[in-house]
């Protein structure tokens, strides 16, 4: 398989996210994270594309850059739930190594194609960054993930963010004057907190994977009102080191799978918690599968059809 276009950017990339909105589908956020030692700072830029289908001969470039934003180094995107219908705007998150997460709001003034055709490759679409919001998460380390919950569950709009700090952060993104926290987890595990997830099917049910190679369950029900919150499960023993991905399959209503740092992919079903399947023998450096179809590995990217997996 050979790649249509790629793109050299300045800094390392860490995260590559399609916009899921119908009206959108062809606009591309890729966030990328550089470690500078003298002086010491993280810093990360924020890039976003149009990508246009390119058969025809001679071949046209299908990746056009349309911006890019200059921030904090970032460890995670994610953008916000499709809205019915068309639309010519989305929001997208942005976990942050500042220890926030960063609200944007992305939108053309030339509408897209739905099928990733732009009719004329020459004329970029013009695609707007606007800053929304800017939530503290964490004063003691990095916001290493995010996600948003599916808003017809509660009847609202919720975020969560993980920390190496060992913290899970949900908000309430729809309260009255702006986001507001729920709840805070300040010991969710024992070792930095890599992802965490909303289940697509069941969004009081918050997933979590850790630097202490364990794969947790959240229930918020209790949550929301209980600063304790009861664990609905926890496993320690399937992963061979850290969990680092967490991707709940967007067909399956009780399939989840995990990415952990020992190479492998693993299969759960959520009604038998304790079980597992390593679905996957080759060894990665540790890895994701996101319903876009596209693997995130330490090494690179790598692409694969997602029916192998759920």
């Amino acid at each position: 398989m050979q790649p249509l276009d790629s793109a050299k950017l300045d800094l390392d990339v860490d995260i590559v996210e399609f916009c899921p909105q119908t009206g959108l589908h062809n606009i591309l956020a890729v966030g990328t994270y550089k470690l500078i030692e003298e002086p010491y700072s993280r810093v990360g830029q924020l890039h976003l594309f149009s990508v246009s289908e390119a058969f025809s001969e001679p071949r046209r470039s299908v990746l056009t850059e349309n911006l890019t934003h200059e921030t904090t180094a970032i460890f995670d995107l994610k953008w916000a739930p499709a809205k019915e219908g068309r639309s010519e705007k989305a929001l997208l998150a942005q976990a942050g190594t500042d220890g926030n997460v960063a609200i944007y709001s992305v939108s053309i003034t030339v509408p897209v194609s739905d099928t990733i055709v732009s009719p004329d490759l020459n004329t970029p679409e013009q695609v707007e960054l606007e800053s929304m919001a800017l939530i503290p998460c964490t004063t003691e380390g990095l916001c290493t993930s995010v996600d948003w919950s599916q808003p017809e569950q509660f009847g609202g709009q919720l975020l969560a963010t993980s920390t190496s700090a060992r913290e899970i952060l949900v908000v309430d993104m729809d309260a009255p004057g702006g986001a507001v926290p729920l709840l805070t987890i300040e010991e969710a595990h024992e070792l930095e907190v890599w992802m965490v997830v909303f289940d697509r099917w069941h969004s009081d049910l918050l997933f979590s994977g850790a630097d202490d190679c364990t794969f947790k369950g959240w229930d918020l029900r209790q949550g929301c009102d209980d600063p304790a919150l009861d664990v609905r499960f926890s496993n320690r023993k399937a992963h061979g080191a850290g969990v680092c991905c967490i991707a709940p399959s967007p067909m399956s209503e009780y399939v989840v799978a995990t990415g952990s740092y020992d190479g492998f992919v693993r299969l759960w079903d959520t009604r038998s918690e304790r079980r597992d399947w390593q679905a996957q023998k080759q060894k990665w450096a540790g890895i994701c599968v996101p319903d876009t179809g596209v693997k995130r590995t330490k090494g690179g990217l790598r692409v694969t059809r997602r029916e192998h997996f759920f």
